[in-house]
């Protein structure tokens, strides 16, 4: 063996060595072409921005997320958990801020919850709100948008509540991982879906 395969191999860790996965690092991977495709269908663009798209957006997400919100209370989790997760109501007083109206309800026909279909429901819920803040960004400097910026995009607490909705992911047993990922795209398809029939 030439010298630099002995440091190779002591470079490489052993497979025992290796940390398995977070599902929180799965779901971004297992997600990112749903998320992408996702993210097109919502209509934003940094160079683009204006009331108009911002507004249609945000009425798409509050009708998605109040929906999302009252079928996640029967899941089993912790409700003061959900409850910091809930923010259908601040999409609602933005809207008005941009001077629209309530979004259109979502009708989300599917039977109660399991705990592997909430969190993956919340992956994509919590994820959209830490998208927020670029979304405030693009925004910031047009004379349309509120100095105090939207709140249902950007909040003191929302980066601290997305890495607390990252841990709980990843203290998740491992059985359940597969469902999961699951829930999580399907859950990105139903999004863009209600993005593109509302656009159409």
């Amino acid at each position: 063996m030439t010298l630099l395969a002995i440091l190779s191999a002591d470079a490489t860790p052993s497979g025992a060595d290796v940390a398995p996965e977070s599902l929180s690092r799965k779901l971004r991977h297992h997600t990112a072409r749903a998320h992408k495709q996702t993210e097109r269908a919502a209509g934003l663009d940094a160079r683009s921005i204006d009331r108009r798209s911002l507004t249609a957006f945000l009425k798409d997400m509050h009708g998605f997320q109040e929906a999302h919100e009252r079928w996640l209370r029967g899941c089993g989790i912790n409700r003061s958990f959900l409850a910091a997760r809930e923010r259908a109501d601040l999409m609602e007083a933005d809207l008005i801020r941009l001077g629209g109206q309530r979004g259109s309800a979502y009708d989300l026909a599917m039977p109660a919850p399991s705990p592997e279909e909430a969190y993956g429901v919340l992956y994509v819920l919590e994820g959209s709100r830490a998208g927020g803040r670029y979304i405030d960004q693009w925004a910031r400097d047009k004379d349309w948008y509120p100095i105090e910026g939207l709140s249902s995009l950007l909040s003191d607490d929302g980066e601290a509540i997305w890495r607390e909705t990252q841990a709980a992911l990843d203290a998740l047993p491992a059985l359940m991982t597969p469902q999961v990922l699951d829930a999580a795209e399907r859950t990105f398809q139903r999004l863009q879906d209600w993005f593109l029939r509302s656009r159409a």
